[in-house]
């Protein structure tokens, strides 16, 4: 008797371990796992076709709760039928093993709650290679340049040195004023206001011209001594600027370059001296310049004791209804620890910490602040 009762005992605790969910909630070696829902009509006629549906749904509901954590919302609204084409549609490959934690009929649908295990690194590849995953970008600054050109002999110097630097930032990304418009806004006479040391004009010009950045400097050229070729003249040309941020004033750039140009012409020799210098300098100029901007737009978030995509997403979420947070960037996510690129318009690190400690549903903790970054721990979420 004793026998028969322990050998049911055991049938039971196989069966109670087999009805069990294999899986659990978190992040594991080879992915995320996750709860999510499905459903479809429910059709009698066919329940097999009917459980097939709503798994797939489930499957597609738990992939794209992955994406979520990855894009932001408004790229998920710009991007939809992108994302849906690469990522969504392919959801079955991305979800390695799942379990079934309820499924039923519930009137005249047939829906199914699923615990998944989505390959998160797959997919993270895959939006990258789609195009879909977003860098961090300061946008498309709009600058506006006057140099004062000038060689000695009385050559017409023209432009040829502003003409190159401006093609130069174009190639960047940025957008230049129009030199019509300068002269309309009469920027030459805030620049000698500028070279004087007098900055108080500077904001409004910016306004005028609607320019967030203002290139301000000048270019001298001089016949050089001794070509050492016979029959070619060459010019020896120097550029000094800086670059302003508009409204404040502050120096995000400078540049001092020299170049020379080679010509049996005295006036190609001028351009091409003119050209090359202001050349140099707008490629110079251009990565300082948005490597600054960048500095002053972004700063990062590392995050540790993260107990899973819940968590991340829930902390994304609290990040970005912060006062003045204009996007979120995902930069890596493993085991716990996660870093984001958090793009800001008149908020500060400081800030994003307070809005962090005053979500109480969070359970995060802010361990240092700096003008660049933070440090955040979270607390691990309860098992599930």
């Amino acid at each position: 008797m004793k026998t028969r009762w322990a050998a049911f005992a055991a049938v039971f605790v196989l069966l109670s371990g087999c009805a069990s969910p294999r899986l659990k909630v978190g992040t594991q070696p080879d992915g995320e796992v996750i709860d999510a829902s499905g459903e479809t009509p429910y059709d009698a006629k066919d329940l097999d076709g009917t459980k097939r549906r709503a798994r797939l749904d489930a499957q597609k509901n738990a992939v794209e709760r992955v994406v979520g954590v990855q894009v932001s919302a408004r790229t998920q609204v710009d991007k939809a039928m992108l994302i849906d084409s690469k990522i969504l549609t392919r959801s079955e490959g991305y979800v390695k093993k799942y379990d079934v934690l309820h499924e039923g009929t519930e009137g005249p649908l047939y829906r199914v709650t699923i615990r998944a295990l989505v390959r998160y690194q797959d997919i993270a590849a895959d939006l990258k290679d789609a195009g879909i995953l977003e860098q961090p970008h300061v946008g498309n600054p709009r600058v506006a340049v006057l140099l004062n050109e000038s060689v000695k002999g009385g050559d017409d110097a023209g432009s040829f040195a502003s003409d190159a630097l401006v093609k130069a930032l174009i190639a960047r990304g940025f957008r230049v004023v129009d030199r019509s418009d300068l002269m309309a806004a009469r920027a030459t006479e805030v620049k000698k206001q500028v070279d004087q040391g007098d900055t108080s004009q500077m904001a409004s010009l910016g306004k005028k011209l609607d320019a967030e950045i203002l290139v301000f400097g000048s270019v001298d050229g001089a016949p050089s001594e001794n070509t050492g070729i016979e029959g070619m003249i060459s010019i020896r040309a120097t550029l000094e600027a800086k670059a302003y941020k508009a409204q404040s004033n502050e120096i995000l750039a400078t540049a001092a370059r020299a170049a020379s140009g080679l010509d049996a012409a005295r006036g190609a020799a001028v351009m091409k001296a003119l050209g090359n210098v202001g050349r140099m300098a707008g490629e110079e100029m251009a990565q300082t310049v948005l490597d600054a901007l960048k500095k002053k737009a972004f700063v990062s978030m590392s995050v540790s004791g993260l107990s899973g995509i819940d968590q991340l997403k829930a902390l994304e979420d609290a990040v970005s209804h912060a006062p003045g947070v204009q996007n979120i960037y995902l930069r890596s996510f493993a085991g716990a620890d996660a870093q984001l690129d958090i793009q800001l318009r008149d908020t500060t690190a400081q800030d994003i910490a307070r809005a962090i400690e005053q979500t109480q549903t969070l359970r995060a903790r802010v361990q240092s602040v700096t003008g660049e970054g933070l440090e955040v721990k979270v607390e691990g979420a309860p098992a599930r």
